[in-house]
């Protein structure tokens, strides 16, 4: 499994980043144990801080995720994670996790790299 350094993040930053990954893997609309297994890692590794647990956090945001716009939701996440440079590398190990870049992950990767550059 790929190693995920992803610094040290605030916790509007943390949302972000889950979000963005939520989004990503969901494209293909189907979850791999690569894809959990890496998620699991990045989300072991933040400091956070809500009053909200990870778990009631993550059950609200992939039903936002379901339902929204992906477009959309990858430049609300984006807006929060601004100067970071290291979510290009992030999800592009999240998306190699499952042995394979689908065209739809592909497509939100290149979005996020267009934002990372508008930031």
């Amino acid at each position: 499994m790929a190693s995920f350094n992803i610094g040290e993040l605030t916790q509007s930053e943390n949302e972000a980043l889950l979000g963005l990954l939520i989004v990503l893997y969901r494209q293909d609309m189907k979850i791999t144990m690569g894809e959990q297994d890496a998620f699991n890692a990045i989300s072991e590794q933040m400091n956070w801080t809500s009053g909200t647990s990870l778990d009631n956090y993550l059950m609200e945001l992939r039903a936002k995720v379901r339902d929204g716009d992906k477009q959309a939701l990858v430049s609300e996440f984006m807006s929060n994670l601004s100067g970071r440079s290291e979510v290009n590398v992030i999800a592009q190990k999240m998306a190699e996790s499952d042995g394979s870049v689908s065209a739809g992950e592909q497509q939100i990767l290149d979005l996020i790299k267009d934002l990372s550059k508008q930031s």
